[in-house]
C-alpha cells in the first residue's frame, strides 16, 4: 500500500541520526555528538505531525489508528467505547483516539475532546454508513465552525466492507446522501475532503496477506489523501530540510579533525551561532503569527455577533471595516515579523564579527602562514595548509563584512531596499547590506513591504453572506418565523467566521512560505560552510577508510535533500 511520507521521511532521518551518531561515537568525538543531539532536538522540537479522530461510537477509529500504525496491540472493541482521549506516538507523529459521540445522546466528554483537537494538524471525522443523524451533524458543525476546525478536517466514512453493493455505486449514493443533508442545514459538502475506506479489511488483508481485502479497503486512497495534505502545507521540508544540512556538516567535521582538530572546533563553533539564529528566527515569527491569528478571529467573531442585531446597511459598513482591520493587521504583523527577521541577522551579524576576530583564529593564521613560509615542507603539505587557510580567511572575512565591497545580491533586493528601511531607518539598511553579503548572491531579505502587499493580493476578505430565503436583516419579524430566522442567523454566522478562518489561514501559510526563503538562507550558507570542509577533506588522505564511510553518508544525505525539496508545496 501507499505509505505516509512523513512517517518515511522520519525513519530515513531517525536512521541518520543513528548512523551519524555512531561515526561520532567510534571516531571518539564525544563532545560532537553531545552537541549535534542538541542541535538536532532544538531544531525538530515540537514538530511532530498530530492526526486526531473524532466522531460516531463504534465507528472504527481505533480500527483506523490500528492499520494506520501497524500496532495491534491498540484496543478495538465495539461495544467497550473510548472514554478518554488515548494518545498513540508513532514515528513522530502522534494520533489521538478521542471518546465517540453516541448518536442521540449528547456525550459529557465533549469538552474534552474539543480541547485536545486545538493543537491538531488534521482532524479525521469518522462515520458508518449510517451518516449523520441530528446529534451528530450538530457535533460536527460545532467543532467546524463554532471551534472553527473547518480548514483541517477531513470525512472518512468506514466499515465500507459491510454494506451490500458495488464500492462506486454505494459511495455515490453516500455523497449524495452527504450532499443533501449539508445543503438542507445551509453548509457545503464539498468543503470538506472525503474517503470512503474498510480499516478492518485493510488489517485482515494485511494479515493474511490478501491483495484483494486490502484493495477493496481503499485505504490507499485514505493514505493518499494525507499524503497530498501533509504537501500542500510544506510540512516535509520545515521538518527535515535542516536537520538532514545538520548531520551532513557534523560528518565533515569529523573528517576536518583528521586534518586539524583546532579548525574543526572553529567550524563547530561557528555553525552553533548560525543554528541558535536560525532556531531564534522560527520561534519568533511563530509568536508573531499565534498573535496574529487570535487578533484577527477576535476581530471576526466580534462583527459576527453582530449579524441579525443590526440593519443590513450598518452590517455592511461593519463587515467593510473588517476588511480593512485585517489588512491592517497584515501589515503590523509583517512589519513586526520583518523586525524580528531583521534583529536577529543584526545579532547573527555581531557574533560573526566577533567570532572573526577571535584571538584563537589569528593566532592560527599566523601558525599556518608560518609553516607556509617554511622552505622544507612537501608539495603535499603545502596544499593541505593553503585549504586550511583558506578556511581560516573564510572566518576571518565574516568579520570585516562591513568593510568589504558589497557582493552579489537577489535583483530585487536593491528596489527593496527603501521599502524595508522606511520602517526601521539607516540602521536596519546597513544590516540588509551585510547580512547580504554574509549569506552570499542568493539573499533573501524579509521585505515587510513586498511581503504584505503581496498577501494581501492573495487575501479574499468580504465574503458576502448568503441567506436561504429568510430576512435575517427584517425590522418587523413575525412570531412563527422568529425560530426559523434564528436558526438562519446561526448558520450564517457559522459561515462568515468559517471563511474568514480559512483565509486567515491562508495567510499565515503566505507568512510561512515566505518564512521559508528566510530559511534558505541560513541553509545556503550551512552548505557554504560545508563546501568549505570538502575542499579540505578532498585535498587530505589520511585515512581512506573512514572517507569511504563518510562518502556513502554523504550520498544519503544529498538523495534526502533532493527529496524532501521535491516534497515542497511549489512541487
Amino acid at each position: 500500500m501507499n505509505k505516509v511520507k512523513y512517517v518515511e521521511f522520519q525513519q530515513r532521518l531517525d536512521s541518520l541520526i543513528n548512523k551519524t551518531r555512531l561515526l561520532l561515537h567510534e571516531t571518539e568525538n564525544d563532545e560532537l555528538e553531545k552537541q549535534m543531539s542538541v542541535e538536532i532536538n532544538q531544531t525538530t522540537e515540537r514538530n511532530e505531525l498530530k492526526l486526531a479522530f473524532v466522531g460516531q461510537y463504534s465507528s472504527g477509529k481505533s480500527t483506523i489508528i490500528s492499520a494506520l500504525t501497524g500496532d495491534k496491540t491498540i484496543k478495538i472493541d465495539a461495544n467497550i467505547a473510548t472514554e478518554i482521549v488515548s494518545e498513540y506516538h508513532w514515528n513522530n507523529v502522534i494520533l489521538l483516539d478521542t471518546p465517540g459521540i453516541l448518536a442521540g445522546k449528547v456525550e459529557s466528554h465533549d469538552e474534552r475532546t474539543k480541547e485536545a483537537l486545538k493543537e491538531c494538524d488534521l482532524i479525521f471525522y469518522v462515520l458508518t454508513s449510517q451518516l449523520f443523524d441530528d446529534v451528530l451533524f450538530n457535533n460536527f458543525i460545532d467543532l467546524a465552525y463554532n471551534q472553527h476546525f473547518a480548514d483541517k478536517m477531513f470525512i472518512i466514512v468506514n466499515k465500507m466492507g459491510m454494506e451490500d453493493g458495488e464500492y462506486d455505486t454505494l459511495v455515490e449514493n453516500y455523497y449524495s446522501s452527504l450532499s443533501t443533508i449539508f445543503k438542507e442545514r445551509g453548509y457545503e459538502l464539498a468543503t470538506f475532503p472525503i474517503a470512503f475506506i474498510d480499516a478492518n479489511d485493510y488489517i485482515d488483508g494485511e494479515t493474511e496477506n490478501d491483495d484483494e481485502f486490502i484493495q477493496l479497503s481503499h485505504f490507499e486512497n485514505f493514505i493518499e489523501k494525507l499524503n497530498s495534505f501533509v504537501q500542500s502545507k510544506g510540512l516535509i521540508k520545515k521538518q527535515f530540510d535542516t536537520p538532514v544540512r545538520i548531520l551532513q556538516g557534523y560528518a565533515k567535521d569529523v573528517e576536518v579533525s583528521a586534518v586539524d582538530p583546532t579548525l574543526a572546533e572553529l567550524y563547530v563553533q561557528f555553525e552553533k551561532r548560525l543554528n541558535s539564529s536560525q532556531n531564534e528566527t522560527k520561534r519568533d515569527v511563530s509568536n508573531e503569527l499565534y498573535t496574529f491569528d487570535n487578533n484577527a478571529m477576535s476581530q471576526v467573531i466580534s462583527v459576527a455577533s453582530y449579524l441579525g442585531d443590526v440593519s443590513e446597511a450598518e452590517w455592511q459598513q461593519k463587515a467593510n471595516a473588517l476588511s480593512s482591520d485585517l489588512q491592517k493587521l497584515i501589515n503590523t504583523t509583517s512589519e513586526q515579523i520583518g523586525k524580528s527577521v531583521e534583529s536577529n541577522y543584526e545579532q547573527l551579524m555581531t557574533e560573526v564579527e566577533e567570532f572573526g576576530n577571535r584571538d584563537i583564529i589569528n593566532r592560527y593564521y599566523d601558525r599556518i602562514n608560518t609553516q607556509l613560509n617554511n622552505p622544507n615542507i612537501s608539495i603535499e603539505e603545502k596544499q593541505n595548509l593553503e585549504n586550511q587557510k583558506k578556511a581560516v580567511e573564510w572566518f576571518k572575512k565574516g568579520a570585516n563584512t562591513t568593510k568589504d565591497v558589497i557582493g552579489k545580491m537577489a535583483p530585487e533586493v536593491g528596489s527593496m531596499t527603501s521599502g524595508i528601511s522606511s520602517a526601521s531607518g539607516s540602521a536596519l539598511r546597513d544590516v540588509v547590506y551585510n547580512v547580504g553579503k554574509f549569506f552570499g548572491h542568493k539573499f533573501a531579505p524579509w521585505g515587510a513591504t513586498r511581503v504584505a502587499a503581496n498577501i494581501a493580493k492573495v487575501a479574499k476578505f468580504g465574503i458576502p453572506i448568503v441567506t436561504t430565503g429568510i430576512d435575517i436583516f427584517m425590522q418587523f419579524r413575525e412570531e412563527k418565523k422568529e425560530e426559523e430566522r434564528r436558526q438562519q442567523i446561526k448558520i450564517c454566522k457559522d459561515r462568515f467566521i468559517a471563511e474568514y478562518q480559512r483565509e486567515i489561514n491562508n495567510v499565515k501559510h503566505q507568512f510561512e512560505q515566505y518564512l521559508n526563503q528566510v530559511m534558505d538562507n541560513y541553509n545556503n550558507k550551512r552548505k557554504e560552510i560545508n563546501d568549505s570542509k570538502q575542499q579540505i577533506i578532498f585535498a587530505t588522505e589520511q585515512n581512506k577508510a573512514l572517507t569511504k564511510r563518510i562518502h556513502d553518508l554523504e550520498g544519503e544525505y544529498v538523495d534526502f535533500i533532493e527529496i524532501i525539496n521535491n516534497e515542497s508545496p511549489s512541487h
